[in-house]
């Protein structure tokens, strides 16, 4: 999963915000595309609902990828060392 960016002012998760000396949150997030908005910029709530789907939306589609289908059966693998199931 990618860092996330907030589409307002540009902060990431490695650089927050800070104001009134606290570090900004994550408002909206999705890591799938590493875009968000954070809690020092409310007002681009609307700008992420138009140009993004929302984290949950993301990792489900994900989850159903042929990149993900390739990546758990290579873990699996890695795990098991390549064992098919016994019989």
């Amino acid at each position: 999963m990618l860092t996330a960016k907030c589409i307002g002012c540009g902060c990431t998760d490695d650089h927050a915000c800070v104001e009134n000396g606290q570090p900004c949150h994550w408002l909206r997030v999705n890591r799938v595309e590493g875009i968000g908005v954070c809690s020092s910029c409310p007002d681009a709530l609307n700008q992420f609902a138009s140009t993004s789907r929302e984290q949950a939306t993301g990792q489900d589609d994900y989850r159903n990828s042929p990149e993900w289908k390739d990546f758990s059966s290579r873990i699996g693998n890695a795990l098991c060392g390549g064992r098919s199931k016994a019989k």
